[in-house]
């Protein structure tokens, strides 16, 4: 996603390019990334879709907004993932209020490389933190860093949540929703799960999650209780 973005105004904004140069370059870089397995090519996948929805959401119009967010806590996963806790309580009131199964781009300077990639967020809305999991990818300069380097302390420039792909849980739903996710796809399935079961005690959720072993499971413990 990072490599379809070009920075602008001292880095303070960013301009969203071409669905159509967004499709060449996934095309480009599924060729190159040839040898990943099945689970992180639906992963790869996402990420295009997803680029595909911020074109979409600001009609290729600048994005602006970026926020100096505090890292709060880096906690391990699995030995590929991390759970990256943020605090956005010095940003404006309401810039980072989000939907179950939104997602945000972060953006960091990774040995003199600007760098953006966007995760969906794994909290609940109205939790205090804003979480989200990165799951290290071959090459992948992100996640390479936040699964080795990052640390609590840390400052990273978030953009605000975005996306369609929500569930907007009300004390009346009684539906019973399917959600059938790969690796590190739990993730806003995760929120949606957490935030419609709290408001609804009628509604219900059947999660068919697919991994390669017990060891690569993320957010296991949540899944759980």
């Amino acid at each position: 996603l990072s490599k379809m973005l070009s920075a602008q105004g001292g880095g303070q904004s960013m301009r969203w390019t071409t669905a159509k140069q967004i499709a060449t370059w996934s095309a480009n870089e599924g060729q190159a990334e040839a040898n990943v397995d099945p689970i992180e090519r639906i992963r790869l996948e996402e990420l295009a879709r997803v680029a595909q929805m911020h074109v979409e959401e600001v009609g290729g119009l600048e994005v602006s907004g970026a926020q100096g967010v505090v890292v709060t806590a880096v906690t391990p996963l699995t030995e590929e993932a991390v759970a990256v806790s943020l605090d956005p309580s010095s940003a404006p009131e309401g810039v980072f209020q989000h939907l179950p199964g939104q997602h945000l781009t972060i953006r960091a300077m990774i040995d003199g490389e600007d760098v953006r990639r966007s995760y969906s967020i794994s909290s609940v809305p109205g939790d205090e933190r804003l979480q989200v999991g990165v799951k290290r990818l071959p090459g992948g300069a992100f996640s390479t860093f936040a699964v080795t380097r990052l640390r609590a302390g840390d400052t990273l420039e978030v953009i605000p949540p975005v996306g369609d792909f929500t569930v907007d849980p009300n004390p009346a739903d009684a539906s019973h929703r399917v959600a059938i996710v790969a690796g590190s796809g739990i993730t806003p399935v995760l929120s949606q799960v957490a935030a419609t079961l709290q408001t609804s005690p009628s509604a219900r959720w059947t999660v068919v999650f697919g991994n390669r072993d017990a060891g690569s499971i993320m957010f296991l413990d949540e899944l759980e209780g």
